[in-house]
């Protein structure tokens, strides 16, 4: 972390989370696993601002509206679980041997769109499962959609398509529901009697707002988690393998603390294959909770220059999945681009931010906007001048015609740069900015940052110079980005990272 406020912070929040996790029920809490929440812990921290005051109306009010959130998601929750059943979508689960348990996001509304399922996080890896004869299934976390008539569609899909795919609406039961009405109840209080126990000093004031700011947020999901590896955990497998995408999120940490509820034989691996943002405090893994059974036995990164130190779980070399392309003999050549790529972010202010900028950049040739998968696009119902335009098309469609890529806050700006497209980063110039690129390799050559439309303009006049007169270096330092962030997928390293012989 380069930034000393940020890992002061982060030492702040592993302590208390120390404190707060000897109650079990405080691991479901977004703030102590340090994730970004509405509440800008973070950005108040860094900004040295003071906290908004917490009055008793916004007290209430968020004590309403964790009532009234976590109740309807009870609701919902109970009439998915009859919509499951009646999908008839069902893991025949058999007690005996290994199991290895793939852990990762199913994006509902794109099984819905494409009438199947498509595994974007651990392409190939099931295949490879199937190769060798083991035994897998999927569980699932449902990104996207809460609809219960809609996932019913969903489960009917997997069922049809014979995916592997265990839920906890099928392995829980009514006494799993009492849990869950137990934990809802209890939850607050835990909540509120941590928040008794700090000080006054300012970092805890920022986090005492924090807390009450999440209050009002549903949790139950996070429960749910639990319970699913709980009820994993008492099955007389002789070995469970878990394959997690890990973000270390609180609901990782609670389906890894279900998993590790009884001292069988489970092995969690988990697979940080992404660049790892220092303002993501969530995603280093911290040592001190390891006593709470929230961590994985072992971390995999796919490249090199992604390699961390921890003193307690290993950290190995695994594959690059999500892109089966970017080994490919037959590289993607930019300077037979046609288009500039434009690549909105997950953050809602930053891609407002690119807006306000994009028609005063001088564009070279006609701009093709994507936006992120989980933006709200009735937000942005815009008159685009001729040369923008709004598209659909997979990613993996629109490169080929790509010249350049304009982005912000993403690490698929990174892959990018890593196949010879030359990219520009976005950053706003005022607000906390989440940098996903590294800290100097391959900037100034393939790819580098603006703050504004006309640091745009001059970088596309850069990189068009660079494609006209010498796209060897472009390449170059493109393949030098590959060899030092991302890991070739043979079936040797799969083999091997995964431990799967």
């Amino acid at each position: 972390m380069q930034n000393i406020l940020i890992e002061k912070l982060y030492q702040y929040l592993s302590k208390k989370s120390g404190e707060a996790y000897k109650d079990p029920l405080l691991i479901a809490n977004i703030v102590l696993s340090k994730q970004l929440t509405g509440g800008r812990i973070l950005e108040t921290y860094i900004e040295n601002k003071n906290p908004p005051k917490t009055t008793f109306i916004f007290i209430a009010k968020q004590v309403f509206l964790y009532v009234i959130k976590n109740s309807l998601q009870l609701v919902m929750s109970l009439v998915t679980n009859f919509m499951h059943k009646l999908s008839g979508q069902n893991f025949c689960i058999k007690e005996t041997g290994e199991l290895i348990i793939l852990d990762t996001f199913f994006l509902a509304d794109k099984i819905l769109e494409k009438k199947r399922f498509e595994d974007t996080f651990f392409p190939g890896l099931s295949q490879y499962l199937t190769k060798m004869k083991k035994v897998y299934v999927y569980t699932p976390r449902l990104s996207g959609l809460n609809n219960p008539f809609k996932l019913f569609k969903v489960f009917k899909i997997l069922k049809n398509n014979n995916v592997p795919v265990l839920t906890h609406f099928q392995v829980l039961g009514l006494a799993d529901y009492f849990e869950a009405l137990r934990f809802l109840f209890f939850y607050p209080f835990s909540v509120t009697r941590f928040m008794k126990n700090l000080g006054n000093n300012y970092e805890d004031e920022i986090l005492r707002y924090g807390l009450w700011e999440n209050l009002g947020s549903s949790v139950l999901e996070t429960e749910f988690r639990f319970l699913l590896g709980k009820r994993l955990s008492f099955m007389k497998f002789s070995k469970i393998k878990c394959i997690g995408w890990y973000e270390n999120q609180a609901s990782d940490k609670n389906f890894y603390r279900g998993l590790k509820h009884t001292l069988g034989q489970v092995e969690i691996i988990g697979t940080q294959f992404f660049l790892r943002c220092a303002t993501y405090l969530f995603i280093k893994p911290d040592e001190r909770e390891i006593k709470f059974n929230v961590i994985p036995d072992r971390i995999l990164v796919d490249g090199v220059a992604k390699c961390f130190e921890l003193n307690k779980i290993k950290v190995d070399i695994g594959p690059t999945l999500r892109d089966d392309t970017l080994f490919d003999d037959l590289a993607i050549d930019p300077s037979n681009g046609n288009c500039i790529l434009l690549l909105m972010s997950y953050y809602n202010y930053i891609t407002d931010y690119i807006l306000r900028i994009i028609c005063d950049v001088d564009w070279n040739l006609p701009v093709k906007i994507k936006f992120h998968p989980t933006t709200n696009l009735k937000k942005y119902k815009m008159n685009f001048p001729k040369f923008l335009s709004v598209t659909n098309e997979e990613l993996s469609d629109l490169l080929p015609n790509a010249r350049v890529v304009v982005g912000g806050a993403s690490g698929v700006q990174l892959l990018l740069a890593a196949r010879g497209i030359p990219v520009i980063d976005i950053s706003h110039p005022t607000e906390l900015n989440h940098d996903h690129m590294p800290l100097k390799i391959g900037k100034g050559v393939i790819w580098d940052r603006a703050t504004s439309a006309d640091g745009v303009t001059n970088l596309l006049r850069q990189f068009e110079e660079l494609l006209k007169n010498n796209p060897v270096e472009l390449r170059e330092e493109s393949l030098r980005l590959k060899e030092l962030y991302f890991s070739e997928p043979t079936e040797a390293l799969i083999d091997r990272a995964f431990r799967l012989s």
